[in-house]
């Protein structure tokens, strides 16, 4: 989340603003480079997204955190120079490495149901604020030292090479169900069924209530019931 946090506010934040400051490109055409570019990731992340439940979040996650580790240099370079194909092209590529990093699922299911909230929402908001929301300050501060040179663009690769550390040591989650327990067992919250003389399987009643039934995943307890 780091990675991809601090590489999209230095392409799509800082970018665009520094390229007109600096009177390289006009504002309008620095921004609608980066508009196609928001433009391409959204268009891929949903069959990436899809090809993810197939083959497994890991494998595309390394692919898209691959592209962004090999590809922020080049394109960081090319907005530089200013020309309008290379703005088109590199914030093409930037797009399409962004959109394979299918992350808000991946995350999810890294935690289990009792802290899934709060694990995404902590990783989500602690990243974002401490590497997304200084990541266009930061950048300003490494492109005046060094007069313009390519310091933001290694701060984000670094950022990235640490990232692609941390998917290579996580599991693969796609596999695994939501509601399976912490020892690995299926979450056995009954389910309604259907009944002699029901509209909806939903109007389903049990009319004997037997022991308690624990989750071993969200460790919430219900009375198992025959029907």
């Amino acid at each position: 989340m780091a990675a991809v946090s601090t590489t999209f506010n230095i392409f799509f934040v800082f970018l665009p603003s520094y390229l007109a400051t600096t009177g390289r490109v006009p504002i309008p055409r620095a921004l609608v480079a980066a508009l196609v570019g928001l433009v391409v990731a959204s268009t891929v992340a949903p069959g990436l997204g899809r090809v993810s439940d197939r083959v497994g979040r890991r494998s595309v996650l390394i692919a898209g955190v691959l592209a962004l580790l090999l590809l922020t240099l080049p394109a960081f370079s090319l907005v530089q120079r200013g020309k309008t194909g290379g703005l088109l092209v590199a914030y093409s590529l930037m797009g399409l490495a962004l959109g394979t990093l299918a992350l808000s699922s991946f995350l999810a299911e890294l935690f289990p149901t009792r802290l899934r909230y709060s694990g995404l929402s902590l990783t989500y908001g602690l990243a974002s604020a401490l590497f997304g929301g200084t990541a266009p300050a930061l950048a300003t501060l490494l492109a005046r030292r060094s007069g313009g040179a390519l310091l933001p663009a290694w701060y984000a690769t670094c950022i990235t090479a640490v990232a692609l550390v941390g998917v290579l040591l996580s599991p693969e989650t796609a596999p695994r169900p939501l509601d399976t327990g912490e020892r690995g067992e299926r979450c056995a919250r009954p389910v309604a069924t259907r009944l002699p003389g029901s509209f909806t399987g939903l109007l389903a009643r049990p009319t004997r209530r037997t022991n308690l039934t624990r989750c071993g995943w969200c460790r919430s307890a219900w009375p198992a019931a025959r029907v």
